[in-house]
């Protein structure tokens, strides 16, 4: 035999071979492109899922921080009037002392205590407990003037329209300017328990 007719079945196993893989390849690069396809899609998938991850996230941050004002707008709703002609006790504060020359420092809501004792004191029945409908609002006003200022500035609170009392006051003389006193003021009002809760 010659070497030709020996090398002939291996050639033609080989383009057999070579034809059986391309006819392979030619039926499944459909099937490849498909696969590469859905990979593709499905990146593009979750990073769309983790970008809205991250905004659902932020949402959850922001609606955190709504709830939070959402309880601050409630404190400062009860310092707010309910009737558009009664002044809130803010304004209230700053009018009184523009007319009368004092000079406030600070203003600090230490409602909590007169709150609680308030509502110990409708629990027991007793005779000093406020209205049902009632609320009280306690602040802690700084301020400086004179003995005279100071005496005009709560003249001004007293006379107001809004139903506010002076429950406490302590003074000391300034070390700076000895016509100069500080007065720190509890002062005491009430709004309707609506607006407080």
């Amino acid at each position: 035999m010659t070497r030709s007719s020996y090398s002939t079945p291996y050639l033609v196993l080989s383009i057999a071979s070579v034809i059986a893989v391309s006819a392979v390849f030619l039926v499944f690069w459909p099937s490849l492109q498909n696969i590469k396809s859905y990979l593709e899609q499905t990146q593009s998938v979750q990073k769309e899922i983790s970008a809205k991850k991250n905004e659902l996230a932020s949402l959850q941050n922001k609606y955190a921080i709504l709830e939070l004002n959402r309880e601050k707008e409630k404190e400062l709703n009860i310092m707010l009037p309910t009737e558009e002609n009664v002044e809130d006790i803010l304004r209230l504060i700053d009018k009184s002392a523009s007319a009368s020359g004092v000079s406030i420092d600070s203003i600090t809501d230490s409602t909590s205590g007169a709150r609680s004792y308030a509502r110990s004191e409708r629990a027991r029945d007793s005779e000093n407990a406020l209205p049902e409908g009632a609320m009280p609002v306690q602040l802690q006003v700084q301020s400086a003037g004179t003995y005279q200022q100071i005496r005009n500035f709560l003249t001004e609170i007293d006379n107001s329209i809004r139903l506010a009392e002076v429950r406490k006051i302590s003074m000391q003389r300034s070390d700076t300017n000895p016509d100069s006193i500080r007065a720190d003021i509890t002062l005491f009002y009430f709004t309707s328990s609506a607006k407080a809760e």
